[in-house]
């Protein structure tokens, strides 16, 4: 007997590796540790302790990192638009076109459509596209409706 899944939609772990990514390299730009990026980002979560021995604080960005949880990516309160604004670029390794094309797979999709994605390419990216990946000699990758098509 099939049962279905009751409660929120589960998340599909390529969500995890997204975030994975993002804080690490949010690290690496900004020189602060995980802690101290939850410090400066979400003060709001961190609490000093009463004895003054240090803080109380859900350690989200260390869980990010290790593929425990995902960050809220939209919102006033979203730390990766807070961390944008403190660190210019740092959201392009979270929101980067190569998150659709990998989650493809992650969402059982065995095809995307291209426009979706060349919205939010590079003109680099495009050109490259247009020039040397989609001509005749190429194995094709759009089918009939216009969509990129993956095989698995």
């Amino acid at each position: 007997m099939n049962r279905l899944r009751r409660g929120p939609k589960e998340t599909p772990r390529i969500e995890y590796a997204r975030a994975a990514y993002w804080v690490c390299n949010l690290s690496y730009m900004s020189s602060l540790s995980f802690t101290e990026l939850e410090r400066f980002l979400t003060p709001w979560t961190v609490k000093k302790r009463e004895d003054g021995g240090g803080f109380i604080q859900p350690y989200a960005f260390r869980k990010y990192a290790t593929g425990q949880r995902i960050p809220k990516p939209v919102g006033a309160q979203s730390p990766i638009n807070i961390a944008e604004k403190h660190f210019p670029g740092s959201s392009a390794a979270y929101y980067s076109i190569f998150w659709d094309i990998v989650g493809i797979e992650a969402d059982n999709q065995s095809q995307i459509d291209l426009k979706d994605i060349y919205h939010r390419a590079s003109p680099e990216v495009i050109n490259h596209l247009k020039n040397d990946f989609l001509i005749n000699k190429s194995k094709p990758v759009l089918n009939e409706f216009g969509k990129f098509e993956v095989v698995f």
